[in-house]
């Protein structure tokens, strides 16, 4: 907790929360950092394109990060659809 700056929303939920489980603290997390779902991952990952201003390398690493995120998301408690990771990585090969 001391790691969380005191007056913050997030530190807040924290500290008044019982019986704070890991699942209810990974919600917590992810909708306070506005981590997105796997379903909308996955749509980003389907939908990657280069942009005129991007470089190869910069659009590569992009869809490297799109998929570890999938992937990672994946193996989470509690995930309402996990993805298989051999197709997270034919649809990084698609992109």
């Amino acid at each position: 907790m001391q790691a969380i700056t005191p007056g913050q929303y997030l530190r807040n939920i924290l500290e008044t929360t019982e019986n704070l489980t890991l699942d209810r603290l990974m919600k917590f997390l992810q909708s306070h950092y506005v981590e997105k779902s796997t379903t909308d991952l996955y749509q980003a990952l389907t939908s990657l394109a280069q942009s005129p201003q991007e470089s190869t390398i910069q659009f590569t690493y992009r869809c490297m990060s799109v998929r570890q995120k999938l992937v990672l998301a994946s193996k989470s408690p509690g995930v309402e659809i996990p993805f298989d990771e051999v197709l997270t990585k034919r649809l990084f090969l698609k992109a």
